[in-house]
């Protein structure tokens, strides 16, 4: 973190040492993480772990105070109103300018995604939409009060599959939610691997298991419940997190959890689910 060092000043209220603290425990990290990668290839994993890229920073992190001038400060990243969250979502954290981000050439992108592809065989792209388009809520507003600002997917694609090309590393694009109409078909003609999560891809008592695009599958994802919820029976047909929102009037909010399914959008409504 070199970089942290040059904007220390005297009126600074972080001390060197405590800046040099945190570089060591990062240093440390990274050492750690290199000699996991290649226990793993050498116990015969072809490609072992796969490093995650958040869609956001801390306000207050590291990154976000060495590429301060880079961020929409009074911005928060986060999601629209859908189906599964009728109050949309605000992650508090503040997003790229894109302008700002095309005065510098795309820099500071272009090492945070270097940094994320070391010691790897695939990188998860959280919230990879947003490379297209972020909901961003001004602060101090609700979650459903935000609009979209638009990014250069074009260069920033770009970027991630051009490093990713040079670290040998395979692509997966978290691209649940709501998604720009084409944003899919773009990442696939790019090689670029989805998300699908077995808990939305049911219809009725049948799983989704055919026809899907070209994705990472797995059964539960960060928001949901451990796999053993979904295997007793119970999980894909019912939320067990309380309602965010009261039940549309002759509605039953349950028979919506397909709504995050990569197939929804050319899928008919999944029929109610029956009472045991």
């Amino acid at each position: 973190m070199p970089i942290l060092k040059t904007r220390l000043s005297p009126s600074t209220p972080h001390s060197t040492n405590n800046v040099d603290y945190y570089c060591w425990l990062q240093w440390l990290l990274s050492k750690q993480r290199a000699h996991a990668q290649e226990q793993a290839i050498a116990s015969g994993m072809r490609i072992g772990l796969i490093n995650d890229l958040a869609v956001g920073v801390h306000p207050e992190g590291a990154e976000a105070w060495a590429w301060q001038d880079c961020l929409l400060h009074g911005l928060h990243v986060g999601a629209p109103p859908d189906q599964f969250n009728q109050l949309g979502q605000n992650w508090h954290q503040p997003p790229w300018s894109p302008r700002r981000l095309a005065e510098l050439g795309y820099e500071p992108f272009r090492k945070l995604v270097r940094s994320m592809l070391t010691d790897c065989g695939a990188v998860r792209i959280d919230h990879i939409i947003g490379m297209f388009r972020l909901w961003l809520v001004p602060e101090g507003f609700q979650a459903d009060q935000g609009a979209y600002l638009r990014y250069d997917n074009e260069a920033l694609l770009g970027i991630l599959l051009l490093e990713a090309q040079r670290a040998e590393v395979m692509v997966i694009g978290e691209d649940l939610g709501v998604v720009e109409e084409g944003a899919r078909t773009q990442l696939a003609q790019r090689g670029i691997l989805g998300t699908s999560v077995l808990w939305f891809e049911w219809r009725g008592d049948q799983p989704l298991l055919r026809g899907l695009p070209p994705a990472l599958p797995s059964h539960p994802d960060h928001t949901r419940s451990a796999p053993h919820c979904g295997l007793s029976g119970p999980h894909p047909r019912q939320d067990p997190r309380p309602p965010r929102l009261p039940d549309p009037p002759g509605g039953d909010r349950r028979s919506s959890r397909g709504c995050h399914s990569r197939s929804a959008e050319t899928s008919t409504p999944p029929p109610k689910p029956t009472s045991n």
